[in-house]
């Protein structure tokens, strides 16, 4: 939401399109290779934090265009839920069940987090209340599309490529 959203804010992940370096400083911190679309960004994230860098989160608010069509829109969620488990894996070194675990618990937190935030914000937005449903449905869609990615990957249905768009 434009007007503000601290809570989450702080705990965003930096991501190469949201985040600013000095030149010389950012070529002796490189981004990790990783398979994983946005995975480098995090582990350069806690890579840093790990190495006492402060993050500075600062109050600049950006509106994106929506998605790019379905076909976009379906790859998307895909690599959001692939990326949900290499995080997860870079990050907790889990084994396979715990993975397939993770899926399913974050498929359930990300839907109830939709439900939660379209119905709540639904009168901040100005939407009518017949979009509501359909929002949710699209929210949910992608979502339910994301665990597939994280599910297919976790259990081994996927190999692990490099992600690109």
């Amino acid at each position: 939401m434009a007007r503000g959203d601290e809570r989450f804010a702080s705990k965003r992940a930096i991501n190469a399109n949201n985040v600013a370096f000095r030149r010389h400083w950012i070529v002796s911190h490189p981004f990790p290779a990783h398979n994983g679309f946005k995975v480098s960004c995090t582990l350069l994230m806690h890579q840093l934090r790990r190495e006492g860098h402060k993050i500075v989160n600062v109050d600049a608010r950006v509106y994106h265009y929506s998605p790019r069509g379905w076909r976009f829109f379906y790859w998307r969620a895909l690599v959001t839920g692939r990326d949900a488990d290499r995080k997860f894996v870079a990050l907790h070194a889990p084994s396979r069940s715990q993975r397939i675990v993770k899926s399913f618990s974050r498929w359930w937190t990300m839907s109830w987090r939709t439900t939660r935030r379209v119905l709540s914000h639904a009168p901040q937005t100005g939407m009518p209340l017949w979009q509501i449903p359909f929002s949710l449905v699209v929210g949910l869609a992608f979502y339910t599309l994301a665990f597939l990615g994280h599910f297919s990957l976790a259990a081994g249905l996927v190999s692990d490529e490099i992600e690109s768009a």
